[in-house]
Parts: structure tokens; sequence; C-alpha cells
């Protein structure tokens, strides 16, 4: 089916103002955008509609257009869902068509009917979507920090068994160990004028009470560090947690104690990670997970070479 193409750039939409300054300026610069409401519904009505600008063609079909042709950046391997029949194309494919409106006295396209198509290799993974190299842990060892600790599980996620709780304390503590002692930079960061750095009341970063481990070292450094940490039980209220460690050669890891005996909902238990050793290469990945038979809190532990 042809139909006549209109750009509405030329054709603005005239209800819009009655001043001449804002015919000739202001609605050309709408229109031509096809943006909604902009287009003048006599003039569009039935006809394919060139706009300069990659929409989605709502402006044109509430408008009574019959299709339209967008200018913009295009997806070769995305699709759209357009209200109406449509196109978009690239600014050199625009322009050559921009020319065929200006030269041609009644300028028409052809509106075709879709054709559906049956691709014996669908689905597929297009382009931009997994073409990288595959991923070690010897090309990617920074990929470690990449996806965090907890569970991937989302039918576990909601019952822990236990999590490691932190309050405000514990990260104006942080802070202080972590050199913002100045009383106005700590009130600051965090918005309560009362606080302060007391002595005694700093504590590093690496007891801040993290579902995770980490350490960084210099080269060929042996390694001795101790990390302590606090867990909240929310699983069962009689339970007993055991420690499983994974570490690979050269590190030592002690987790003490070595089992958590809870008695209630709520009850909080402390205890200690030592790592003791030195890494072969530039990062190693361990991973603590205490188990009761029902839940399973993992943690990771890391150590890495400082940058």
């Amino acid at each position: 089916m042809q139909v006549y193409i209109v750009y509405m750039g030329d054709k603005p939409k005239e209800e819009v103002s009655t001043s001449p300054l804002h015919l000739n300026m202001l609605e050309k610069v709408v229109s031509r955008f096809c943006r909604k409401d902009s287009l003048d519904k006599k003039l569009v009505k039935g006809k394919i509609v060139y706009c300069d600008s990659n929409l989605d063609g709502t402006g044109p079909f509430l408008a009574g257009a019959a299709g339209f042709i967008g200018k913009g950046r295009v997806f070769g391997e995305t699709s759209f869902n357009m209200p109406l029949p449509g196109t978009y194309l690239n600014h050199n494919e625009a322009s050559e068509v921009y020319k065929y409106l200006v030269t041609s006295s009644k300028p028409v396209a052809t509106i075709y009917r879709s054709e559906e198509v049956t691709d014996t290799q669908s689905p597929y993974v297009p382009s931009f979507s997994s073409r990288a190299k595959p991923m070690s842990s010897k090309i990617n060892p920074e990929a470690e920090f990449a996806y965090g600790a907890g569970l991937i599980n989302p039918v576990k996620a909601p019952y822990p068994g236990l999590v490691y709780d932190a309050d405000e304390l514990d990260y104006v503590k942080f802070l202080c160990g972590e050199g913002y002692s100045n009383d106005e930079i700590l009130q600051s960061i965090t918005g309560n004028d009362k606080l302060k750095c007391s002595k005694g009341s700093s504590r590093s970063a690496t007891d801040l009470n993290y579902p995770s481990f980490a350490l960084s070292t210099l080269p060929s450094q042996s390694i001795t560090h101790v990390f302590h940490r606090t867990v909240t039980n929310v699983g069962s209220a009689n339970s007993k947690y055991k420690a499983k460690v994974v570490a690979p050669q050269g590190i030592n890891v002690i987790v003490s104690p070595s089992v958590l005996s809870f008695t209630s909902i709520g009850q909080k238990l402390s205890f200690s990670v030592e790592l003791k050793g030195k890494i072969d290469g530039i990062i190693a990945s361990a991973s603590l997970v205490w188990d009761d038979g029902t839940f399973q809190a993992r943690s990771p532990i890391v150590v890495y070479i400082a940058p």
C-alpha cells in the first residue's frame, strides 16, 4: 500500500500558537520531533510522518498517521514495540529520505504487511552479549571481588540462619579507626552532632562486622592476621553450627571456636578467624561456611597484593 509522506518540520501544528514568530520557530522545533500532541491531525491523518527523532511513534499514532519514519541511532539487534507501522533509519539513510521529500512533489512510501519468519537457529546469543573470552581464576583474578557474598539461591535467601549485624556505633568506630577522628568531620558524615571519637573507641576496618574477610599484603610477605566477628541466630532456636573452611595451599585458616551453639532466636555469639601463610600470585581466595545441617552461612575470605 503506497502512502504519502509528510515532514512536520515544514508543517507545524497551527493550533499551538497564533504568534507568527512562534509558528516559524517553536512549533517547527516541536513538531519535527513528532512528540505527543505536537502534530496537526488534519495534515498527518492517513499519511506516513517523517520525524527527526527515534521516538516510539506514539505522537504520529495519536494524530491518526498511517505510519512513521524515525531518525537517529539504530540498534541492529534490538527490537522495539510500535503502535503503528514504522521504521528507524540512521542519519545517512534518513538524509536520503529527506532529500526525496523536498525534491518530490508527491513523495510516497509503501507499507508492507508484516511477515512471520521461522528462524531455525533461534534462540541465539546476540552479538552484544557473551562474546568475550571465558573467565578463569588465572585470567581474571580480580573477579573475586565482583560477585559479593551471601546466598545466590533466592529460595534460601530469606532464611539465612545467621546474620552479621552492624549498628550505627559499629560504623562510627570504623570511621574513627580510619582516621575520621575530627569531631566536625565525623559529625558531618553521620549527621549526628553528638558523636565523638572517644579514646579506645576506634576499630580496625578488618573488624567491621561484615560477612566477608579481606586482607591486603605485600609481595612475598608472610601474613598473620586475626579477624573478629559476631553473628546473630535467626534460624532454629536450638542449633549447633560447625565451621567448614576451604583454603588454597599456603594459607592456613583457623576459626575459633569452630562450633557455635545457640539456645534461642536472636542470640549473638562471637568468633575469630586467623589467617597465616603466604599467597602465591596476586590474590588468594578461601571461604568459611557456618553449617548446622539446615542453614548455611557462607563468607568469602580474600588475601590480595595491595596495588
